[in-house]
């Protein structure tokens, strides 16, 4: 069984938009209000909403998040910019390779595969930082001319 949530100023069969703008995390300090009534007065579209330590900032456009991050950095603020996930890496973990295995051969061996990796990293056990036979693949999505890593078996 399927469940459908409609919304109601949606009609039906309309795909629903997907957020383009980055967000922006400011880090929340006692002169916060000075902050954001100066970004109100320049940009009264964004939305600003308080999120545990940090205020989350949304622009309405990637011109107004150019301008809020660099007023952001013009004023020495503490903020950081969340990438859309159309933007972030895919993260796979490799597994039934022996614990030895050098980090930069399996880079090397999926580039000549044709996948386009960022970066590859060996796990760790939690408490004893024993090195684990898995390891995190981070791979860039919408690479043209590069191969998906699931297609690869060995």
């Amino acid at each position: 069984m399927e469940v459908v949530y409609l919304d109601p100023n949606q009609a039906p069969g309309e795909n629903r938009p997907k957020r383009k703008d980055k967000l922006i995390m400011l880090r929340y300090k006692t002169n916060y209000n000075m902050v954001l009534k100066e970004l109100n007065e320049k940009y009264p579209n964004s939305i600003n909403k308080l999120i545990g330590e940090y205020i989350r900032i949304t622009p309405i456009s990637e011109d107004q998040h150019r301008e809020i991050t660099a007023t952001l950095k013009m004023n020495g603020e503490e903020f950081y910019a969340i990438p859309p996930p159309s933007e972030r890496p895919y993260k796979v973990v490799l597994k039934g390779l022996p614990a030895s295995t050098d980090i930069d051969e399996i880079k090397n061996d999926l580039a000549n595969q044709g996948v386009a990796v960022s970066k590859v990293a060996q796990l760790t056990q939690q408490k004893s930082k024993f090195s684990l036979p898995m390891f995190l693949v981070e791979v860039r999505k919408n690479v043209l001319d590069s191969r998906d890593i699931l297609d690869v078996s060995n």
